[in-house]
């Protein structure tokens, strides 16, 4: 009978640390640590930009009588061109599809910030060579994530053409 208890009390015993450690080592979902930036990116557009190509570009952005001033720092922009699938098709959970860089004529650089809040802001962009341009664009909100990991970060991309300065749809 004593064999018989020592059994139980060990089976009992066992059971409570599995249900311990089967519990306590769940981890809660996490949410993705993204590197989101807060700011203006800030893209030249091929028309604007002086044929030597400046190597930076003076921003002064203006939100409620407060004025800000940055140089930004100037890389050749690029875009994306699809090369293909391959198998073409079906296109199925073992096909490769690839895509290469180009450049595209425009400049391209990004001005990190915590200066500003959603709403409207005056933008001027200068550099040697070309400019004052300016225009007027609102700030606002970039959402990223979705549910409880949903983050929102101050976020306006500015095109800088010819008719001066937009913000960017995307």
């Amino acid at each position: 009978m004593a064999s018989n208890r020592r059994w139980i009390a060990a089976a009992a015993l066992g059971g409570v640390l599995l249900l311990v450690t089967g519990c306590a080592g769940q981890p809660g979902a996490a949410c993705p640590e993204l590197a989101l930036l807060k700011g203006f990116a800030v893209v030249l557009e091929a028309g604007v930009i002086p044929a030597a190509g400046p190597e930076s570009v003076t921003l002064r952005a203006c939100q409620g009588g407060t004025c800000h001033l940055q140089d930004i720092e100037l890389v050749p922009g690029s875009t994306s061109m699809d090369a293909g699938c391959s198998p073409a098709a079906p296109i199925g959970p073992d096909t490769a599809c690839s895509a290469s860089s180009v450049p595209d004529g425009t400049l391209v650089g990004y001005w990190p910030t915590t200066d500003f809040i959603p709403g409207p802001i005056d933008v001027r962009a200068s550099a040697p060579g070309f400019g004052p341009v300016s225009g007027m664009v609102e700030g606002r909100l970039a959402s990223f994530g979705s549910g409880a990991c949903r983050q929102q970060v101050f976020q306006v991309p500015l095109h800088v053409g010819v008719d001066g300065i937009q913000a960017s749809k995307n």
